[in-house]
């Protein structure tokens, strides 16, 4: 008897996974093939082959459920290198910028999701789990490098202009205005040159300048040398 109960539950536990994992598929794809829009609850349901209570049973609202979309495919890449912001702070910075931008270039659906969610003042857990790691990505930068703003402030400046290239991009996509090639790096390097105290370019040129012998001073004529003033 026990053993007829005992194997009863484990089919019971391996749908309740499937039954999840099938329903965070189903907004994925919804997402990535037609917005945020079109992952609704009937259309995510019927999709995934389930019903709203069991999505419901499993993420409590949709908020949840796009939670989770957001996990698996904004930010994986941030995950998958845990403790990179203590020991390559730059690295990981330039890493998030790519990060947002490639999947506004990849996956524009999931770029208007993440829009989506912040503008209604809802933005996902994972998102400020992302944020933060760059904030603290700042801070040990600032232990190594010169800045021109507290690492909060820079930290923020970076976010804006790495939201906005996503922005352009997913932008120019709905438009049909194309996007110019190299913009985002263009925008990615400007601002990491207005945070950064010191421009490597400039900071090369004075090393070379200071490595320099000195001039000598211009001669000047002796006094002996001068010709003597005529008299009247």
């Amino acid at each position: 008897m026990s053993r007829n109960t005992s194997a009863a539950r484990v089919p019971r536990k391996a749908a309740q996974t499937s039954s999840r994992e099938r329903i965070i598929q189903a907004a994925v794809d919804l997402v990535c093939e037609g917005g945020p829009g079109a992952a609704t609850a009937r259309a995510i349901c019927e999709r995934a082959n389930t019903t709203a209570p069991t999505l419901y049973h499993f993420f409590g609202d949709l908020y949840q459920l796009y939670d989770e979309v957001l996990q698996l495919m904004y930010v994986p890449e941030a995950r998958a290198y845990p403790g990179r912001e203590f020991e390559d702070p730059r690295g990981m910075i330039e890493y998030m910028w790519n990060c947002c931008v490639d999947t506004a270039k990849r996956r524009p659906g999931i770029d208007e999701l993440k829009s989506q969610l912040v503008s209604m003042g809802k933005t996902p857990d994972s998102m400020m789990n992302f944020y933060a790691r760059l904030q603290v990505a700042f801070e040990q930068l600032a232990l190594r490098e010169p800045l021109n703003f507290p690492p909060k402030t820079a930290a923020a400046m970076y976010w804006s202009a790495a939201v906005g290239a996503a922005h352009m991009i997913t932008a120019a996509r709905h438009n049909g205005v194309p996007y110019p090639s190299g913009t985002d790096k263009i925008l990615h390097d400007s601002m990491l040159a207005a945070i950064l105290a010191g421009d490597p370019v400039k900071a090369k040129a004075s090393r070379v300048a200071q490595k320099a012998p000195p001039r000598a001073p211009a001669r000047r004529a002796s006094a002996s040398r001068r010709p003597a003033a005529t008299k009247p």
